[in-house]
């Protein structure tokens, strides 16, 4: 029989062992949380686990294409000359300067949009908070869809950072978006899912490489996107007018709705007051598109992405060729898009000028010839190089304005007595 000593010190050792035993089982149990909880700061970017992230998802209206389309197939074209473009999208904003209307860094002429997020920034959400200056467009209606989107990196605001960000994203919901645009240590690339499944894992997507970042231009962005969670996904990527990249197979999850497009500044590292490399990020947007299943390559083109901050060069002796060319409503000196050769101008009034435009270091004149049912030649000694001309202060004439019908434009900058390379568009006017 055994003494009650001894029975009271294999007591004590019974007790000692499973309070060490548990307490070892606990802590590998937190250390695991932990490790999770790292793992997923690091490889889940995005993620929108709360509650108000997803109801803005879930419960904000449908595509419905009532901005002014340059073509009968845009849905959605955010230029910034609107009057008030945020209410158009779905802001999620800290503070006053999160998004902002400015000038184009390299066209004064130009209204544009200026995202800027901070390490301590917090848009305040159910069960976090999150470092976001991000638009949301409407819900979608149809599988396939157009998006282009042109982005300007500040030579200052955009300093180099090894930790990764979203700049745009193709949101479903509950977990990491299917598609993002990330950029991490100065290089931009898709991360893509690839396998059907809920996973937040690195091992469930995959990393296509678009550019090193390119600070001083403007950089254009076309996607086509077939959103599918089996094999008939399609995305195929054009940066700067070259085609990159045609991703055929899954390309989202299933059981959800159509994927959201976001676009700005979302750096989930920040979030909760996390740091990285860098406190600030500054970007400046333009020319937001979404276009519908009947859109062609064509439809998207209306950037002025070849415009760069840095001038011709002195030596070449040659003449800067026109970028591009602005419709203008007269009537309120609002920019109405950009006329791409082949596209139709739907407009509600007649009282318009057309600009052509070249980089600002071009001190020449250009010849503007329009034929038509209104013809009209008009030589313009500064910008901007209007058809019907302007009073130096943004204020354009409209002369006799532009009725209903097929138009033929032609531009050419002149240098001293020397003419440069002439650019003609053809294109429609609806009003």
């Amino acid at each position: 029989m055994k003494s009650p000593s001894l029975r009271i010190n294999l007591l004590f050792l019974f007790y000692f062992l499973i309070t060490f035993i548990t307490s070892c089982d606990l802590q590998s149990l937190e250390d695991v949380s932990v490790q999770k909880d790292e793992f997923l700061e690091e490889t889940s970017p995005g993620s929108e686990t709360f509650g108000d992230e997803f109801d803005t998802l879930e419960n904000s209206g449908w595509e419905s294409g009532e901005n002014m389309a340059i073509s009968s197939n845009i849905l959605h074209y955010l230029s910034f000359d609107e009057s008030n473009p945020f209410s158009l999208v779905y802001p999620q904003f800290c503070c006053s300067y999160s998004g902002q209307v400015t000038t184009n860094p390299l066209d004064s002429r130009d209204k544009v949009g200026r995202f800027e997020l901070r390490n301590n920034d917090k848009v305040s959400t159910s069960t976090t908070t999150s470092a976001r200056a991000e638009i949301l467009f409407p819900k979608q209606r149809n599988k396939e869809r157009w998006y282009a989107i042109s982005i300007f990196f500040p030579l200052n605001g955009y300093a180099k950072d090894r930790v990764n960000e979203i700049i745009m994203q193709w949101h479903q919901g509950s977990n990491s978006p299917p598609n993002a645009i990330e950029v991490a240590d100065d290089k931009i690339y898709l991360r893509s899912i690839k396998q059907n499944i809920s996973s937040n894992s690195n091992s469930n997507y995959i990393n296509y490489p678009i550019a090193n970042v390119e600070r001083g231009k403007w950089n254009e962005f076309i996607f086509h996107y077939i959103h599918s969670p089996y094999s008939d996904g399609l995305i195929e990527i054009w940066y700067n007018g070259k085609k990159l990249h045609t991703i055929k197979g899954t390309n989202m999850r299933s059981g959800s709705s159509l994927p959201r497009f976001k676009a700005g500044i979302y750096k989930w590292k920040w979030n909760n007051g996390g740091t990285s490399d860098t406190s600030q990020r500054i970007l400046y947007f333009n020319n937001l598109i979404i276009s519908d299943e009947n859109s062609t390559l064509d439809d998207m083109n209306v950037s002025d992405a070849s415009i760069s901050i840095q001038p011709p060069s002195a030596d070449t002796g040659t003449i800067p060729t026109v970028n591009s060319f602005y419709l203008v409503d007269a009537s309120r000196d609002a920019v109405l898009g950009t006329i791409k050769d082949g596209t139709t101008m739907t407009t509600s009034t007649q009282k318009l000028n057309i600009t052509a435009n070249l980089s600002s270091s071009f001190k020449g004149k250009v010849l503007l010839e329009l034929t038509g049912p209104v013809k009209r030649t008009q030589t313009e000694g500064v910008a901007p190089y209007s058809l019907f001309g302007d009073d130096g202060n943004g204020n354009y004439y409209f002369g006799t304005g532009l009725i209903s019908g097929y138009y033929t434009l032609k531009a050419t900058p002149i240098l001293g007595d020397v003419k440069g390379t002439s650019k003609t568009i053809k294109f429609q006017i609806n009003n």
